[in-house]
């Protein structure tokens, strides 16, 4: 029955399937000889080693594919680095053209290369020590100056709230989910 199905070449959902479906039909067996009983187990014990193989697989694929995210990772970050150094590099140089400029009274340059024109921005607030200026406007009832972002659900917090017998919704519950572990 086992390898008609194909043994290895099928999916672990399908092996898991076979051996759940083997295992549980076990009870109907009571008409089966001792020769049958031991085919049947020879059978499941198949299936159970056909189950490692495939896990073991998988769990080395999950391996490299853990690798090769960790590889993306630090190329990001590299990636990032560069970039935040060139946003800094051009803001320097930028400002060296706005201060240059303006201190010799150069309000427009234009050669073939390029064109420089000195633009003078809207106004705009210049708050020089933002956490002093939340602290502020928070103790002077001043909420309308600062935005605030999306609450964000703080679960370490409801989960001590559950164990310390907190009245929560309903909805709201404690679960514990199984990972694997593969090293």
């Amino acid at each position: 029955y086992y390898q008609r199905l194909g043994g290895l070449t099928m999916s672990l959902y399908d092996i898991t399937a076979d051996y759940r479906e083997l295992f549980d039909n076990f009870d109907n067996a009571d008409d089966l000889t001792d020769e049958q009983i031991e085919a049947y187990f020879d059978t499941l014990e198949a299936i159970e080693g056909d189950f490692e193989i495939k896990a073991v697989n998988i769990a080395c694929y999950v391996k490299e594919l853990k690798a090769e995210i960790e590889l993306f990772k630090a190329e990001e970050a590299a990636l990032k680095s560069r970039r935040q150094t060139k946003e800094n590099l051009e803001k320097r140089l930028k400002k060296m053209l706005v201060d240059g400029m303006t201190a010799i009274g150069k309000k427009k340059i234009d050669k073939p290369r390029a064109r420089l024109t000195l633009k003078v921005n809207p106004e705009s607030a210049d708050v020089g020590d933002e956490k002093e200026f939340i602290k502020w406007a928070q103790t002077h009832d001043r909420d309308d100056l600062l935005n605030y972002g999306a609450p964000k659900v703080a679960r370490t917090a409801v989960k001590n709230a559950i164990h310390d017998g907190a009245e929560l919704p309903e909805y709201v519950k404690l679960v514990r989910t199984t990972s694997v572990i593969i090293k």
